[in-house]
């Protein structure tokens, strides 16, 4: 599909995801970030890709890349709980996405990147 109008958000979703493939990760990361405010569409039932699961999808790749290219921990964390809660928000079935294996691989993103505890011993 051709993309035409940069101002829709899921055009630039696309081509996010095809920068950050190719490695231009700072040019994926800015259109990853213009998706961020974006509202997704939660009542939205159609066929293929919803909005909630393309933001989901989006969310988890900027985490993914400001991880590891910015090591901006805070901000990924942040993005991995946005789409968490998506998730959890989204009434419908995803469709493209495993809806249970994307929470599992945000969770375990969200371990992988948090700071390790310190434990004490008394």
């Amino acid at each position: 599909p051709q993309v035409h109008n940069m101002d829709n958000w899921r055009y630039r979703s696309i081509v996010a995801r095809a920068l950050a493939r190719v490695g231009q990760y700072e040019s994926a990361i800015t259109l990853f970030q213009s998706i961020v405010n974006v509202k997704a569409n939660v009542e939205s039932d159609c066929p293929g890709l919803s909005e909630v699961e393309d933001k989901v999808w989006c969310l988890k790749e900027l985490a993914i890349l400001l991880w590891e290219h910015t090591r901006r921990r805070n901000k990924a964390i942040e993005h991995l709980q946005e789409a968490i809660q998506l998730i959890t928000l989204f009434p419908g079935q995803f469709q493209f996405l495993d809806c249970c294996e994307s929470w599992h691989e945000i969770q375990n993103l969200i371990l992988r990147i948090s700071p390790p505890t310190k434990r004490r011993i008394h």
